[in-house]
């Protein structure tokens, strides 16, 4: 890819991955970190920006994302069928849509469906490797995770529901499915159970699915009981809990 044109090469930010080598002005240099706009360069640890003001973007208000919730409940038959009794967020942006959701769900046993909420870190450790100039892998990590060691709450025999705000490139979703897998089997085998054996479903949700080619792949019995309220194609989201303004950001939303 050359990048001697930044502007010609405009749409094309977004599309950047670490460890991909481009040609700026003839220089080959090996992308760190990129993402809409930005671009860092090694080794002359260039910076890129662009002009995003013509990119487009789309703006979400917590009206639509209420709206597309309890329309995606009702079209998939969460209550029917899933049954969730247990809802995962992944922190931070599956925070608000899984409180959301909370209220179109069925109570269980007379309660609402708990949220506990789990931690990872993949765009701010991104961020910090390319201001270093650390060109090593970038993997998610936990910063915040199930407590089982001072907590009764349990993930056997649960019907658990993973909640984020969006699925690009699935790499955050992919880690959290794993992480949790390993708990359920650890748990298992902790109770002397046979692995598996235990009767444990995972779901997931997603506000937004970005239909694109993605970077990790969920395992086959999660993908049946995998559900998005909106999919559409790949576009920068802007999010209400981003807003400082939130009268402006609604302002600049496309009402549907």
């Amino acid at each position: 890819m050359n990048l001697a044109d930044p502007l010609g090469s405009l749409l094309k930010a977004k599309d950047f991955t670490r460890g991909e080598m481009v040609a700026l002005s003839g220089t080959e240099c090996t992308v760190v970190y990129g993402t809409l706009g930005v671009v860092y360069l090694l080794p002359a640890q260039t910076v890129l920006t662009f002009d995003l003001s013509t990119m487009a973007k789309k703006y979400i208000t917590y009206n639509q994302v209420h709206k597309d919730i309890r329309d995606a409940v009702a079209r998939y038959r969460l209550n029917e069928d899933f049954k969730p009794d247990l809802m995962i967020a992944i922190a931070a942006g599956g925070m608000i849509p899984a409180r959301f959701m909370r209220g179109f769900l069925n109570k269980v046993n007379g309660r609402n469906v708990p949220i506990q909420v789990i931690g990872l870190s993949l765009y701010e450790e991104l961020e910090i490797a390319a201001a270093t100039g650390d060109t090593r892998p970038v993997e998610v990590t936990k910063t915040q995770w199930l407590n089982f060691a001072q907590s009764e709450t349990s993930l056997l025999g649960r019907r658990i529901l993973i909640v984020d705000e969006v699925d690009d490139s699935r790499m955050t979703m992919a880690y959290a499915v794993k992480e949790i897998q390993k708990d359920i089997l650890a748990e298992e085998l902790k109770q002397g159970m046979a692995p598996g054996s235990s009767g444990t479903t995972i779901g997931v949700f997603v506000l937004h699915n970005k239909e694109k080619p993605k970077k990790r792949e969920l395992p086959e019995d999660i993908m049946k009981n995998y559900y998005a309220a909106v999919s559409m194609p790949d576009q920068w989201l802007v999010y209400p809990w981003d807003a400082i303004d939130i009268d402006e950001h609604d302002g600049l939303s496309t009402p549907e």
